[in-house]
Order: C-alpha cells, then structure tokens, then sequence
C-alpha cells in the first residue's frame, strides 16, 4: 500500500494481462463481398453458398496479415453507444486436430482488395470521375489515438487510407492523388535500438507532412534533432504556448488547451536545424515546423476532444497547408454504396441480421434505401443481454422507415446454452465466469439460433445475399498486427484504486492524485475510485459473478443510469443542467 495520507489510500492491484482474442467460430455458408458508406460504417454482402471457416484469433499471424488489406474501407456513420464488432464469417469442416482452418476467403486473402474495393465504388483507377479524389495516407505506428485521426481527417470531408508504418511512398502514390501525410504516435522512443522508422522518401516526396506525438519525435531526429527520455512523464490536458503566425495554428489563440501523452521530449537546444519552435510546454518543445518543406510537428494529440481546438488544427493542416478540397462529403459516399448495393445484389433478395447497434441499424436503412423493404429480410435475434430497452427500439426504429423486423426472443437459450450446443457437454453460459468462453458460446448460440429461424421462415439460401454492418475503427483494430510494434501488448498489468473514509468525495483532490499516480508509478496507467469506504488491505479474493435474470436487469439499469449521466441527461432522458456531456470524451 502507498499511503496518501490518513484518509486517502492508495492501493495498486496486480491485473493479469489479457489480450483481446475473438475465439468464437461463426458458423454461417456465406463469402463476403464489402461496401460501405462513411469512415465508420462498413456494410457487408454476403452471397450464401459455399463454405468457409475463420478462427477469430489476433494472435495469428496468418490471420493478422490476411486482414490488413481490409483497413482501408470507404465508409461511415457515427455510433452511439453500440460497440458491435460485426465481423462474421465461418467454419469449413475440413479440420485438422479438431480446430478450424484458415478459410479460402476472398476478402481475407486479397492482397489488393483495397484497390480494388475503391475502384468498385468510383474512386480509384485510371477512367473514372472520382480517380482525382484527394487522399491523405496515414501512417500508423501503433497509436493509441490512431483510429481517432482516421476518423478527424474523414470528418473534414477527406479521404483517408490507413497504411504500416514501413509502406513505400512510390507505392502509396500509385493508390490515388494523395495530397499530405500524417504520421501518427507509438508507444516506443526514437531513440532506442531497432527503433521503428518510415520510408525515408517520407520527408523527400514534397508532399506536407504532420507528425504527431512520436511522429514529431520522427521529424526532429530525422533531421538532425535530438529526443531524450524525462524522468517524470507528462499525461494530462495542460495550457501549451502556440505561435498563431504558423499556419497549422492560424486562427487560434496563443495560449491553448491540449493533451499530452509522452516520455520523451524535445528540448530548445535539441530541435533541429532548419526548423523553428512553433508550440512550447514549459521548457520543453511541443511544436516545429519548417515551412519551406513543408514539414510539421505536434507533442500533443490534437486528433482528440481534450485537445480543445484539435479539430482546427487538422483543417489548417489539411486545406490551408495541403489544399486538399473538401470533396468526400457524406452524400456521395452514401450515393455509391447504395450504387454498390445493386450492382452486388442485382435481383436476388438480401437478410440482413439486426444486433440492435447502431452499425447493423445503419446497415438496414441502407439496403432499404437501395432497394426496397419488399426484398430485405431483417432478423433481429433477442439474446436477453441487449442494452435497456434497447431491443424494443431497434425494430420501433426501422418500423419508422418501413423495414418490418422478425424479432426472435432467444434469451432463455443463450442463457443454459453451452459452446458445443449440447446440454451436458461444458459450462453452460449461466454458470462460466471466463469471458473468452462466453464470448465463444454466444457467438455460437447465436449462429444456431440464425440457422434455425431461417428455416423456419423457409429461407432459401440461394435467393439470398446476406449483409452485416461493421465499424471502419473495428476493422483498423482488428488490422493492428499490420504495424511492427505490437499495439496488442497496451493492456495495463497494475490498476490503482483510490478510496477515501469521509461521506463527500472530494473529487478534484482525487483528480489530481489520478493525474499525478501514472507519472510516478510507470506501470498504472488506470485510476479508479472505488465505492463504499476505504480500501485498506491487499484484495485477495473476487466473488464470481453469474449471468442470470437479476443480474442482467441491474446490470441494464447500471448501465442506463451511466449512459445517461456520460451524456448529461437524467435517468428520464431529459436533459440534466447540471450534468456536462462528457460521452466522446469518455469513449477517447
């Protein structure tokens, strides 16, 4: 125990590192075909025939590698509260030990399926009226904010493409009329040995280049800088000086809010030569640029909500250093994928399968834009872990655009089901306090439960294409292995937990200490505070706890009141004065 003083502890818990890990095997007979409307949303066309398999496992290197070329999608629609993964696809019975083999999957295995997918809907390749589309690449070093740029760059109406840290610049610039890179963060220094490092065409191609956090870092070694560790790391929003005359700061004010996450800095003798010193935190730098070439570098995260003005400094960067033109707008994006809709599905009929999320939701309301409510199956499957109410609104909401949905309640299966489908053989959900089986066993559940409503409905598979919605942020998440440095390994080993003896918590006091604990003690990097008196002891024992009907309805009714409160609103949904909106926040 580190004391704080008498009444407030401080106790860190060891927490074993667990790495996410989709073991579920989807069982389903459908290739996939892709199409998507925005940065977020990604809708897939499943043409049902045919027999593939998938083990969800990041931990593969061979599946890692057969999912990099689906980073890159065209699409978008920004979810509330879902965090759906939708990525289905399915086992062969060609087993080998018992356990799934990879599956001959076109999607997966399409080493140019980015080019292709683009050039599908428009904007890619010679002859084409979108082939002059302008793009900013990405370079993603393992960022913690990394899919939060994707998502920026997207949101001011340009084209983004995520690419590894060690792509070629000859071999980005053949993909379309790239107009700027951005260099994104990484958890590793510079300075080290084997220290990850682009192409060094990078800095040489004349097009404008942002570097942010260990892209700045990047920059200023790159070109004669030095970087070196601090002993104290700087994690936290904090006042940076900005010099309004550079052009990435144009508009703003010289003293503005940001957030820092590094260890490492740059210090006035150590920028390099050629560049000057536009931002500064204290003595250390926190921004450069040399403008002659055209080359930019940011400390700080300004891809974040924390980063007040973050949101301006990436128009600066995109349309008044880059000149890109604002011409990925919503309306066309949504354009050419309903176009892709019915050029894939052609007369066929298409299911398209309702979680309740935003994503699947989204999904819908595109096919019933492309081609009607009449050729559309939608399935909602109702496992009785669904969000408050949650279900209910779903097939209300597409009720409201015509789209009648079969709500199928399967709650008291998923609850006694087991991973094998067999009574008898494992745990059963209800009684497995492991999340890696649960995972396995919904996942499970609920493609036995989609087979047999579909024969019930006397769906015949050969009229049907089946569509599912995923996030673009999943699918770079899911692709992390792409980049060298192992984003995976984030997961933290020590967790600290604040407490206090007195009736009102003194919330600011305790902000400080969640402010200044992860800089001291390297290793915690989660601060919580934890109810209902002080924590004085070692905890040494965790009481399970068990999915059944009373636990899920406290749980929807825990969550609910949190959802409500993050967004500012009371448990009625009205909105709360005295609450501020802290929901993107949170989810950053």
């Amino acid at each position: 125990m580190l004391p704080i003083n008498k009444d407030y502890n401080l106790r860190t818990e060891p927490r074993k590192k667990t790495f996410w890990s989709d073991k579920t095997q989807w069982r389903t007979t459908f290739p996939v075909v892709n199409f998507g409307c925005c940065s977020h949303c990604l809708t897939t066309v499943i043409k049902i025939g045919g027999q593939t398999s998938k083990n969800h496992s990041l931990r593969s290197e061979k599946h890692r590698s057969t999912r990099v070329a689906a980073v890159s999608r065209l699409s978008d629609m920004k979810r509330a509260n879902s965090s759906e993964n939708g990525d289905e696809c399915v086992p062969t019975k060609n087993n080998t030990n018992g356990h799934p083999q990879p599956p001959p999957h076109k999607r997966l295995n399409s080493a140019n399926l980015e080019a292709q997918r683009m050039e599908k809907m428009g904007i890619n390749g010679a002859g084409n009226g979108h082939a002059d589309i302008d793009r900013v690449a990405v370079l993603d070093f393992g960022a913690q904010y990394g899919k939060v740029i994707d998502r920026r760059v997207r949101e001011a109406n340009v084209l983004s493409e995520m690419f590894p840290l060690k792509a070629k610049v000859k071999d980005i610039l053949k993909k379309g009329n790239f107009k700027a890179i951005i260099i994104s963060g990484g958890p590793n220094s510079v300075y080290v040995e084997g220290a990850a490092q682009p192409d060094p065409e990078v800095f040489l191609c004349g097009l404008p280049v942002l570097g942010i956090c260990y892209g700045f870092q990047l920059i200023n070694k790159g070109h004669g800088g030095d970087v070196a560790r601090e002993q104290v790391r700087e994690d936290g929003q904090c006042k940076v000086w900005l010099d309004t005359s550079c052009d990435l700061f144009h508009g703003l004010n010289e003293s503005e809010q940001v957030l820092l996450t590094h260890g490492d800095s740059v210090t006035e003798k150590t920028v390099a030569p050629g560049f000057k010193i536009v931002a500064r935190n204290g003595g250390q730098v926190a921004g450069i640029a040399c403008p002659e070439k055209r080359l930019y570098g940011v400390q700080f995260h300004p891809e974040v909500d924390l980063t007040t003005n973050g949101r301006k400094m990436f128009e600066n960067f995109l349309f008044r250093i880059s000149g890109c033109a604002s011409s990925y707008t919503m309306t066309n994006r949504e354009q050419m994928c309903i176009e892709e809709i019915r050029k894939t599905v052609g007369d066929k009929k298409v299911l398209v399968l309702v979680s309740g999320g935003v994503d699947s939701s989204v999904c819908a309301a595109l096919l019933n834009r492309a081609i009607g409510p009449d050729r559309i199956t939608a399935i909602h499957i109702d496992n009785g872990f669904m969000r408050k109410d949650e279900s209910d609104r779903v097939v209300e909401s597409l009720k409201e655009i015509n789209l009648p949905v079969h709500r199928e309640y399967a709650g008291l299966k998923f609850m006694v089901a087991t991973a094998s489908g067999k009574s008898g053989e494992g745990e059963p959900l209800d009684r497995t306090t492991d999340p890696e089986l649960k995972r396995q066993i919904i996942g499970n559940t609920f493609i036995r439960v989609k087979d047999r409503v579909m024969e019930e409905l006397k769906l015949n598979k050969d009229d049907y294409f089946l569509a599912q919605g995923t996030l673009r942020p999943d699918l770079i998440e899911s692709c992390q292995q792409l980049i060298v440095i192992d984003v995976l390994f984030r997961s933290y080993s020590y967790v600290a937990a604040l407490s206090v003896a007195q009736q009102t918590i003194p919330w600011q006091l305790l902000a400080r200490y969640a402010n200044i604990i992860p800089k001291l003690l390297h290793n915690i990097n989660r601060v919580v505070y934890v109810f209902g008196g002080p924590v004085n002891y070692p905890v040494t024992t965790i009481t399970p706890t068990f999915l059944n009907a009373f636990t899920v309805k406290v749980l929807q009714e825990a969550d609910h009141l949190a959802t409500e409160a993050l967004h500012g609103r009371r448990a009625d949904g009205s909105r709360d004065p005295d609450l501020e909106d802290l929901s993107k926040k949170v989810q950053q």
